[in-house]
């Protein structure tokens, strides 16, 4: 499942963003739940969506701001910025933007943009980062051939031969 915001003060915008979403998620058959919101303020007292529909002016905590106290607070939500206000443009975009999209948004435009998303989502589901040579890196869980026990952690033993990954996870969070 996907979690959709859409943060706009003009409720008609959202209504429109509201039917594009719901339309690609049903042709493309992807679970979602999507929440409107007419401010910044009342999204940040919620759960981080995946994908957030973004206007640059929606009140106290504007777009920016919006963005800002995501990437702070370690947020993986990918922003797309729908907006009037151009001239926000080149403080918009930074980590985990994906678009700045003039006002009003049409349909063509929209499945691009989330056809982007959707890849990005789920190749990170579909992904664990592990610890090689004291760095982080992302492996596909695509890569893994089995899992096995290593005290707290667990070891990532890859297709390629002798190649292993350790994972702070423990083996019981493996359960799924």
């Amino acid at each position: 499942m996907i979690r959709i915001a859409i943060c706009d003060r003009i409720k008609s915008d959202r209504n429109r963003i509201v039917t594009f979403c719901k339309t690609y998620m049903n042709d493309k058959k992807i679970e979602y739940e999507i929440r409107e919101y007419a401010s910044g303020e009342t999204l940040l007292v919620e759960v981080f969506p995946d994908v957030l529909f973004l206007d640059a002016e929606i009140g106290v905590i504007d777009g920016i701001l919006v963005k800002e106290i995501l990437y702070k607070m370690h947020a993986q939500t990918k922003i797309v910025f729908v907006s009037k206000q151009v001239d926000c443009m080149r403080f918009a975009f930074g980590k985990n933007v994906y678009a700045f999209i003039d006002k009003p948004i049409d349909y063509p435009v929209f499945c691009e943009n989330m056809s982007m998303i959707w890849n990005d989502v789920m190749e990170e589901r579909n992904s664990i980062y592990c610890k090689k040579n004291h760095e982080y890196e992302r492996v596909s869980l695509f890569d893994v051939m089995y899992i096995k026990a290593c005290g707290r952690y667990t070891k990532l033993f890859l297709k390629e031969e002798g190649e292993y990954r350790l994972s702070d996870k423990s083996f019981g969070e493996w359960y799924v």
